[in-house]
C-alpha cells in the first residue's frame, strides 16, 4: 500500500497542490496507519500470549494464561484486533474505489463527495483505534508484569512504533473533531434541502428523531446481535448530533 501511494504521488505531482487530491492522499495515509496500529497491537498480543503460556505459577504449576482473569482481560483485546483489522480492510477497499473515481473523467463532483466521506470515516476510525490501541498496549504490558517493561520483551519497541503510527495523519482529538464537524454538517443538510443525498449515505441522520427510550432499553436480549449493535450506535450518534 505504501509503495502504491508513493508511485501515485510521483506520477501525479498535482496531488501535492490540489486540495481534493491532497485530501485523498491523507485518506490513503490513514489507511496505512490504521493497518500499522493494528499490527502493533497484534504483535504485542502474540508476545503476551506466548509469555503467559510459558510462565507457570502455583502447585501444581499452571500457565498464567489458564487463570480466568487473564483471559477476561485479553479476550476483548483479541476481539478488537479482528474488528479493527476488518475495518482497516474495508477502508482499503473504499480507498481503491476512490482511486477509480479519481481516474474517471467527468466524476469530479462524485470524487469530492466520496473524498469527504472517506476523510470523515478515516478521521473517526483513526481517533477511536488510536485510543483503543493505547489502552490495549498498556494492558498487555501490565499483563506481562516486570517483563513487559524490559527491552528484551519487545513491548517497549512496539509502543514506540505505535506512537509514530498514531500521531501520523493527525492526533486523536483533532481528527475526532473533524469527524464530528462532518456529522454535524450532514445532519444540517438532512434537515434542509440536501435530505435526499444525505439519506443515501447516512440514512440514520435523515431519519426521524429517535424516541426518548434508548433501543437497548426496549430489548436488551438483542445486544449481542451485530446488526442491533449497529442500530444502537446509529441511535447514539443521532442523539448526540441533535444535542450538539
Amino acid at each position: 500500500m505504501l509503495s502504491f501511494t508513493c508511485i501515485h504521488l510521483f506520477a501525479r505531482p498535482c496531488m501535492l497542490h490540489c486540495s481534493p487530491a491532497r485530501r485523498c492522499y491523507s485518506v490513503g495515509e490513514r489507511v496505512m496507519l490504521l493497518n500499522g496500529v493494528v499490527m502493533d497491537v497484534s504483535q504485542a498480543l502474540v508476545i503476551c500470549i506466548r509469555f503467559l503460556l510459558a510462565r507457570t505459577q502455583g502447585n501444581p504449576p499452571r500457565s498464567l494464561l489458564s487463570f480466568p482473569f487473564q483471559k477476561q482481560r485479553l479476550m476483548p483485546v483479541l476481539a478488537g484486533v479482528y474488528a479493527t483489522r476488518f475495518a482497516a480492510l474495508e477502508m482499503g477497499v473504499r480507498w481503491d474505489s476512490l482511486q477509480e473515481v479519481l481516474d474517471t473523467p467527468g466524476q469530479e463532483v462524485a470524487f469530492l463527495m466520496q473524498t469527504q466521506i472517506m476523510h470523515a470515516l478515516g478521521s473517526g476510525l483513526k481517533a477511536w483505534v488510536g485510543w483503543w490501541a493505547a489502552e490495549s498496549l498498556e494492558l498487555i504490558r501490565r499483563s506481562l508484569g516486570g517483563h513487559g517493561y524490559a527491552e528484551m520483551s519487545g513491548i517497549p519497541t512496539i509502543i514506540a512504533d505505535f506512537g509514530v503510527n498514531t500521531q501520523g495523519g493527525g492526533a486523536g482529538v483533532v481528527v475526532a473533531i473533524q469527524h464530528a464537524k462532518f456529522l454535524l454538517a450532514q445532519y444540517k443538510r438532512a434537515q434542509g434541502s440536501g435530505a435526499e443525498s444525505v439519506a443515501a449515505e447516512f440514512p440514520f441522520l435523515a431519519a426521524p428523531s429517535p424516541t426518548t427510550a434508548a433501543p437497548f432499553l426496549v430489548d436488551a436480549r438483542k445486544v449481542e446481535d451485530v446488526r442491533y449493535q449497529r442500530t444502537l450506535l446509529q441511535w447514539f450518534t443521532t442523539a448526540l448530533v441533535q444535542r450538539a
